[in-house]
């Protein structure tokens, strides 16, 4: 988190999720606005301004929440401890998403949120098949040749 935090105190960034499920269908989330608080702060997750086919309220229920880990006494008092059984995650009451879960590529059902899980994608007892995280600032400077190919 200490270089998620590095990178998006330099400016203003907006985030983008990929996802693929075992089917190969394919869904994006991407927030306008993207940062995190440091380390003292539990890394709270600040994002808004969403636009996608992933479902806003998904990973937007998550804004203001701490980022927290199995060993890490962060938890919320409502949320279930078996919500992040292995990668940490930005938790709170209610959980939607979960992106570092176990990498299950099965048709079988899983327990809830235990893979890699999107609620409005794929539902939290299905894991999904692949995931990118796209984090980038706000204005991006092209190199002049970048931008006379990007005119044609």
């Amino acid at each position: 988190n200490d270089k998620i935090l590095a990178l998006t105190n330099q400016g203003q960034f907006s985030v983008r999720f990929d996802m693929t499920d075992i089917n190969g269908t394919s869904a994006s989330a991407e927030y306008k606005v993207f940062w995190i608080e440091n380390e003292e702060n539990k890394y709270k997750l600040h994002m808004s301004k969403y636009s996608g086919n992933a479902d806003s309220q998904n990973l937007s229920t998550h804004s203001g929440a701490h980022f927290y880990i199995v060993d890490h006494p962060n938890q919320p008092k409502e949320s279930k401890p078996e919500w992040i059984r292995s990668g940490g995650w930005w938790l709170n009451h209610i959980m939607t998403t979960s992106l570092n879960g176990l990498n299950i590529l099965s048709t079988d059902k899983i327990q809830s949120m235990e893979g890699i899980t999107w609620l409005t994608f794929g539902g939290v007892q299905n894991s999904l098949a692949s995931t990118e995280i796209k984090v980038r600032p706000k204005k991006v400077k092209m190199h002049a040749k970048e931008k006379a190919m990007s005119d044609v």
